[in-house]
């Protein structure tokens, strides 16, 4: 073997003369030319460095070309780098052990942090806030800035979620120590790789008076959603953390990049905007007031006044939860995003209260926290209909003013006298006021408009503040509140149950259930609603009517789960979820699959106890307590039987458990079934099988045959971590996206086509192939060649979706 030390220049890669103990830039060519064994001085340069490799070492030449065969031989998904804030796909069921694909070892993988950030920034920590908030700064004047931004935020969201999620797991998992192991276990804190994790409880009891664990889990998926409506506004000069929220084994886990100097006890790190300590002091920064002024603008927000404990009058734009600090690298820091919206008043005042009418005249208990708060979405939307509503009011009172006028100006032509007749009263008028004034009758306003919110309605701080000053009756912002909470019973949740009966929204899963509701602002304790505005007895709609309702019973399922996966030990989590899916979906098959537990989980109280009908009994409370709806009794026999596949597939994606890929029997199967299953999965087919695959066949048989549960302990393979994340979209692409689906809908088919393709390419030049954005981008030019008879073309662009 021989070593070789090669210099990269302006023209190439060439061997330089340099030995391990003397270093000569001199090319190896000119250095030894001339002597023996020594080549010609085309041998030691190249303009490519793998092509000098190759010269250099038939070996390297070897294995690159092995290399390059194998990775033409894999799918393209596989090459790609895939880089996403998103969580990628995890589907429920995943191939076993015995039925998986085998994969070979990828010596590169080891060293991607290496190679992507050198040696020692690898072994050295990331500063995220520092990197994110230099992002943010960037320029953004021209297309090309803005790309080049858009597309280093997306980086580092996705790098960014990657950390938290392998943090806020080994959080779950007990191998990060806490900054506080002393405090109890609900209160502990972490840190590493400069993110910050603590739990989703009420550790600190800051939400003890709106219902303490519950609505401490409901308030950090309500701050994702704060942080992402910052992160669209994009205000200069106001600054968010990175966030992330992750669900892992029964567990919620919250990460975020730390503010700087928030673990110092200086002046410069204190709350100088919103609350810290419940309302007790509330301060008013004027600089961070100015700089929310664009923020309350875009979000409908008015400036409304609240009162500390001492009875201190502060005017506030958002929310006195959300806090407003200066960090040591003197950025202004938006933390505790939560309420960004205001209250539901109607529902908090009819569910979430005892004694109301609405829960004395039913069966249904109190609502179990009272972090109710309405949707982003629906603010925009009635909004939207207020104006609307109030253009179409102008319109009418300026039609019937011009009637008014036209008749007014008809009475006076027919009675008019002489001009000396009307020259005095003209001579008086303009003694008196100096001008000639129309009257008031004539006189019409120019259309002004002002609906704004108070995201502290009905809160203490506000009900302080009215006690103050004796005011009994709601402000207009109040009132707005008001408004917008019965826009959202009495009018969203109707018109999107016409809309499901109609079938002019036709979801196919629960997933596409929820986006449906949000994109209308509706949120998710309504679906009890909606389920009792669909007729039970109408054939029409009897399966999207099963679909609200299992989507009902997959999140009540979901909260049972946490709680069991929270008192059993980790290793036993896979065994509660197979008895939590037998006693739901498998009674059929089994009656009693407690009786099949291990004795070690048989040993846990709540599994053992674990029954079909005390699971049903839990499930049908659950729904009751958070959607507001009564299950009938025997719910199992009556909805989850026949369609057991559909509920398991739901609980499973709820709880982030991956199945073992294979027929799920949920009656006891007959013999010449499973024969024909495993015959088929095995690949045999028709053809004349060996004594070997037939007694493998019999051998598979025989285990399914003997098989107690619908669902074993082996067949959970594996629980990921489902996340929440404040993601950045390019606001430049969306809007050609959306721009170009307009004039295709108006019938420009040339101008929107051309506009999709521009978006597309801005799609991909910000978040890469491999993404949901740019995949709709793909469906959509598709749709649009499909529509226009180029089958060929919409086939190429649907593929690449």
């Amino acid at each position: 073997s021989q070593t070789y030390h090669i210099t990269a220049s302006r023209d190439g890669f060439y061997v330089n003369s340099s030995s391990l103990v003397r270093f000569s830039p001199e090319p190896y060519s000119e250095a030894r030319g001339g002597q023996s064994g020594a080549r010609d001085a085309e041998f030691y340069q190249a303009h490519s460095l793998i092509a000098l490799l190759r010269r250099l070492s038939p070996r390297f030449a070897r294995g690159l070309d092995d290399l390059q065969k194998e990775m033409s031989q894999r799918e393209a998904v596989e090459v790609l780098p895939f880089v996403s804030a998103e969580q990628a796909a995890s589907p429920w069921l995943v191939r076993g052990n015995e039925n998986r694909v085998p994969q070979t070892y990828d010596v590169g993988q080891p060293q991607e942090i290496y190679l992507r950030l050198g040696a020692q920034a690898a072994d050295s920590l990331r500063d995220w806030n520092e990197e994110l908030q230099s992002i943010r700064e960037m320029p953004r004047g021209n297309l090309s800035e803005r790309v080049v931004r858009d597309r280093q935020l997306h980086k580092w969201y996705s790098e960014f979620a990657e950390a938290a999620i392998q943090g806020a797991m080994a959080v779950v998992d007990g191998e990060m120590p806490p900054l506080n192991p002393t405090d109890p276990d609900e209160q502990h804190m972490y840190l590493r790789d400069n993110i910050f994790y603590s739990k989703g409880f009420d550790g600190r009891e800051t939400f003890t008076e709106l219902g303490g664990d519950a609505a401490a889990h409901v308030a950090t998926g309500k701050d994702i959603t704060g942080v992402r409506l910052l992160n669209q506004l994009d205000i200069d000069g106001l600054h968010t953390l990175g966030s992330v929220v992750v669900d892992y084994r029964g567990l919620r886990v919250v990460a975020q990049s730390v503010v700087p100097g928030i673990f110092r006890r200086q002046e410069t790190t204190q709350i100088v905007y919103g609350s810290v300590d419940s309302g007790v002091t509330v301060g008013a920064d004027e600089d961070f007031h100015k700089l929310l002024e664009p923020v309350a603008k875009a979000l409908h927000f008015g400036e409304h006044a609240v009162a500390d404990e001492a009875g201190n009058e502060v005017k506030l734009y958002t929310s006195a939860d959300v806090k407003g600090l200066t960090g040591t690298d003197g950025r202004k820091y938006l933390l505790d995003l939560f309420r960004m919206t205001p209250m539901d008043i109607e529902f908090l005042e009819s569910q979430c209260t005892e004694g109301q009418d609405a829960v004395a005249d039913s069966a249904l208990p109190v609502y179990h926290h009272r972090l109710v708060l309405l949707r982003p979405e629906l603010l925009d939307i009635f909004w939207e209909n207020s104006v609307r509503k109030a253009v179409q009011e102008y319109a009418v009172e300026k039609a019937k003013r011009s009637q008014k006028e036209e008749s007014k100006a008809g009475g006076q032509t027919g009675g008019e006298g002489s001009d000396a007749d009307k020259q005095p009263a003209e001579t008086a008028d303009k003694d008196k006021g100096g001008e000639t004034k129309p009257s008031s009758d004539d006189a019409l306003p120019e259309f002004a408009f002002s609906l704004d919110f108070s995201p502290d309605a009905f809160t203490p701080l506000q009900a302080r503040l009215k006690a103050k000053e004796g005011e009994g009756s709601e402000s207009a912002m109040d009132a707005a509140v008001r408004s917008a909470s019965r826009f959202l019973r009495d009018v969203s949740v109707p018109a999107f149950a016409r809309e499901l009966a109609s079938y002019t929204t036709s979801p196919l899963s629960g997933d596409a259930l929820v986006t449906a509701m949000h994109q209308r602002g509706i949120n998710m304790r309504y679906l009890g609603a909606i389920a009792n505005l669909l007729p039970s007895d109408a054939e029409i709609v009897r399966n999207v009517r099963r679909l609200v309702v299992f989507e009902m019973v997959s999140r009540a399922v979901k909260h049972i789960v946490r709680g069991l996966f929270q008192a059993t030990p980790a290793h036993l989590h896979s065994e509660a979820l197979a008895l939590v899916l037998n006693a739901l979906v498998g009674t059929r098959r089994c009656a009693s699959p407690a009786e099949h537990l291990s004795a070690e989980a048989k040993a846990v109280p709540q599994l053992a106890a674990l029954t079909p009908k005390l699971l049903a009994d839990e499930v049908r409370a659950q729904v009751a307590l958070r959607f507001r709806f009564e299950l009938a009794a025997d719910f199992v026999e009556s909805m989850v039987a026949g369609n057991e596949r559909i509920l398991l597939r739901e609980v499973c994606q709820k709880i982030g458990a991956q199945l073992a890929l294979r027929q799920y029997h949920f009656e006891q199967p007959t013999e010449s079934d499973v024969y024909s299953e495993i015959v088929s999965s095995m690949g045999f087919g028709s053809g004349k099988m060996t004594k070997t695959s037939k007694r493998l066949v019999r051998e598979r048989v025989d285990e399914v045959l003997q098989q107690k549960l619908v669902v074993g302990s082996d067949d959970v393979l594996n629980f990921v971590a489902l996340t929440k994340v404040s993601t950045h979209n390019s606001s430049f692409a969306d809007e050609a996206f959306e721009a170009g689906r307009m004039s295709l809908e108006q019938g420009q088919r040339q101008m929107g086509l051309e506009l999709l393709l521009e978006s597309l390419a801005l799609h991909e030049q910000t978040f890469g192939f491999l993404h949901a954005e740019s995949a709709r981008c793909y469906a959509v030019v598709s749709l649009a060649h499909y529509d226009a008879g180029e089958h060929e073309l919409a086939a190429d662009f649907m593929t690449k979706a």
